[in-house]
């Protein structure tokens, strides 16, 4: 049993260091020693952060951030000017405790995972909230500490229910889909996870 869980959560991490997603650098910049820019410093004013824990970019190349310690979500160009922000510390609709992941859909439409609240919320591409799913537990839809998420080219969401040792599939509408790993670890096959979103450079694959 002690073997079981530790097995467990050593899948856990491995898809959370997987579900890590990195902002591609935009025409004519590159990775390594060539950054062209740098923006952000430690505060809860606009354009400020306090551990700013993913980022995710839309067609256009603007730049979302999730700012984590400050509840919030902020959205910059492609040259680090700030544009606007949303979220403040809460449980309400578009309230955040601890938001971690996030994703950008074909629509320019933005899903957060309010991990402390666990649930997924859906945004307009200004901050309007269009709808949020989820609550604590273990049946379908239900989730323990949603860490990251992503968006393939249909649209779907998936999100990794971190302490369900699990991962959620979900329609636009964040309506439940189906279960693509779940805490069941004896069948080899749902530990191989592909996910390519069209729109992130993010791909989760566990052999």
């Amino acid at each position: 049993m002690r073997i079981m869980k530790k097995y467990q959560m050593a899948v856990v991490i491995l898809i959370m260091l997987a579900f890590c997603i990195t902002i591609m650098p935009s025409a004519g910049q590159e990775y390594g020693n060539n950054m062209t820019r740098q923006w952000g410093e430690f505060g809860d004013k606009p354009g400020q952060f306090k551990f700013p824990a993913m980022i995710a970019s839309d067609k256009s190349s603007n730049i979302y951030v999730v700012d984590q310690n400050n509840h919030r979500i902020q959205k910059f160009d492609s040259d680090g000017n700030f544009i606007l922000m949303w979220g403040k510390p809460g449980s309400g609709p578009g309230e955040f405790n601890f938001p971690y992941g996030i994703a950008i859909d074909s629509k320019g439409n933005v899903f957060v995972s309010d991990m402390n609240n666990n649930r997924i919320q859906k945004f307009s591409s200004t901050g309007e909230l269009l709808v949020f799913s989820g609550s604590y537990g273990t049946a379908d839809g239900q989730l323990k500490y949603p860490y990251g998420i992503a968006i393939d080219e249909k649209d779907v969401l998936y999100v990794l229910d971190a302490f369900n040792y699990r991962i959620q599939k979900f329609d636009n509408d964040l309506k439940f889909l189906s279960m693509l790993l779940s805490k069941s670890l004896d069948d080899n096959s749902i530990l191989q996870v592909l996910i390519e979103a069209e729109h992130s450079p993010l791909e989760l694959k566990l052999r």
